[in-house]
């Protein structure tokens, strides 16, 4: 994610990460809605943000989940590095 360092100061920073609702991150995964509600109830799946009630995911973070879900074969448990 690109973090402009020329902000205002009070000013949020500039990001190009956009925030997606549930159902277009669900469409980006190509899963359905309710699987993420899932994972997110057992810890697991991408990162996620609650801002009010709304739950909204960083298509950086699905990026990233994406690929930490990468696997050679069947048997291979991935990376461990702890992330969720």
């Amino acid at each position: 994610m690109f973090i402009s360092n020329e902000t205002k100061r009070g000013e949020p920073p500039v990001t190009d990460t956009q925030l997606l609702t549930e159902s277009e991150a669900a469409e980006f995964l190509r899963l359905k809605p309710k699987t993420l509600a899932r994972w997110r109830w057992a810890g697991t799946g991408p990162i996620y943000r609650k801002i009010g009630g709304a739950i909204r995911y960083s298509d950086t973070d699905l990026q990233v989940f994406v690929e930490a879900s990468t696997r050679h074969s069947t048997s291979d448990p991935g990376p461990t590095s702890g992330q969720r």
